[in-house]
């Protein structure tokens, strides 16, 4: 029991440690973050749109071949957009999310009101707060990429901390736990 502890303790502080690490690199460096991020997507959409294409391409007779075809070639285009310009991408890619923050408060904000009780209201301002989210987003798709970079790179430390009062919290109750044996 103590050794499992004592693992466990461990694990926890080092992926502790590591998200602190991540957490620090994403808010010294947010554009460069929102910009690898990017990057690693369009690497993605590249590879992806190639193995559709290859499949389409190979798929004679197969129903549905031209639009795998059609999907890889969009692939491949937007990979290589987002692997020359990531910054860009990045924008672009915060102005969609926005879009659907809109679209999705709207119909949050138009079922709440659908909803039994009085409770409905908590639905309805959160269907509100989705709106001027994803309106904010669409004004400034840069600054709310960085927002999020920030956001995640708190988050990331936040937990990391957890995690390793968790594991210490561990390791302290294993040892505990192997002394009364």
């Amino acid at each position: 029991m103590e050794l499992l502890g004592k693992q466990a303790a461990w694990v926890l502080i080092g992926q502790g440690a590591l998200a602190i690490v991540l957490g620090a690199i994403v808010l010294a460096w947010p554009g460069l973050t929102v910009a690898a991020f990017a990057l690693v997507w369009g690497i993605y959409a590249l590879v992806d749109g190639i193995g559709e294409l290859a499949l389409g391409a190979t798929s004679a007779g197969v129903q549905g071949r031209g639009w795998l075809i059609f999907s890889g070639i969009l692939g491949i285009v937007a990979g290589i957009i987002v692997v020359f310009n990531p910054f860009m991408s990045a924008a672009v890619l915060t102005w969609v999310l926005g879009i659907w923050l809109i679209v999705h408060g709207v119909f949050v904000f138009a079922g709440g009101f659908s909803l039994p009780g009085n409770h409905k209201w908590w639905v309805v301002v959160s269907g509100v707060l989705l709106v001027i989210a994803g309106a904010i987003f669409v004004a400034n798709p840069a600054e709310a990429a960085l927002s999020l970079a920030f956001l995640l790179g708190w988050l990331a430390i936040v937990w990391g901390i957890f995690c390793t009062v968790a594991g210490i919290a561990l390791m302290i109750g294993a040892r505990r736990v192997g002394s009364q044996l």
